[in-house]
């Protein structure tokens, strides 16, 4: 079996500045990492951490996670520690899928799989044990160490997912009712009428598929 590299099994790299990654419209940080997968459900779908760590990198950047200092530091471990960037890969791909069965369940009025809240507590715990509360002025503020940690990446995840599945926003939290979509997002409307993850792409897709039924003859 080839051993593992930051792009997946593949010897050579793939140019992932030139990948069109998905808009970041779910309104809080875990809502866009969830949806980084256009299907949940199928191991060949498109997917923006596929094929290996760099594409990982490539997302937070495009998140605004760190900049581009970062980026090259962390992909110059990742590059001495190719099996550990691939670990931490795995890992990333097992948080998203237990944070969509928890938010998926949680919405339906549901009670989430041990086997999800398994995986986050045991993300969500580690994430913690490295942070720590600084002096920032007037008060205290969170902060995450620095070095080349390659799990980094999960943290703010976690605290992000925090943050939403335990306050008032979960309340808020909608998936798009696009047919082939399966995005979460925060309704911040006044009314709470927001339906899709975004009225321009998945709105106006679904309103010309309505149109187009109610057109065909019989309807």
């Amino acid at each position: 079996m080839p051993a593992p590299t930051l792009y997946g099994k593949e010897a050579l790299p793939r140019e992932t500045r030139h990948r069109t990654l998905r808009p970041l419209h779910g309104g809080s940080l875990c809502l866009d990492f969830v949806n980084t997968v256009s299907d949940h459900s199928d191991l060949t779908a498109d997917d923006d951490f596929s094929p290996g760590y760099v594409n990982i990198v490539d997302w937070c950047r495009h998140a605004a996670m760190f900049g581009e200092d970062e980026a090259t530091r962390l992909l110059r471990t990742a590059g001495k520690e190719p099996r550990e960037a691939a670990s931490v890969r795995k890992r990333a791909v097992a948080l998203r899928e237990s944070l969509y069965g928890i938010i998926l369940s949680l919405t339906s009025g549901q009670e989430p799989s041990s086997a999800s809240l398994d995986v986050f507590n045991g993300e969500h715990q580690d994430a913690l044990s490295h942070g720590r509360f600084v002096p920032a002025g007037p008060k205290l503020e969170w902060q995450w160490p620095s070095g080349p940690h390659l799990d980094r990446l999960l943290w703010p995840i976690c605290q992000s997912a925090e943050v939403v599945l335990t306050g008032n926003w979960l309340a808020r939290v909608r998936q798009c009712e696009a047919p082939a979509c399966q995005a979460f997002f925060l309704d911040a409307s006044k009314n709470g009428s927001r339906r899709y993850c975004s009225a321009a792409s998945c709105g106006t897709a679904d309103r010309v598929r309505r149109f187009r039924e109610r057109r065909k003859p019989g309807s």
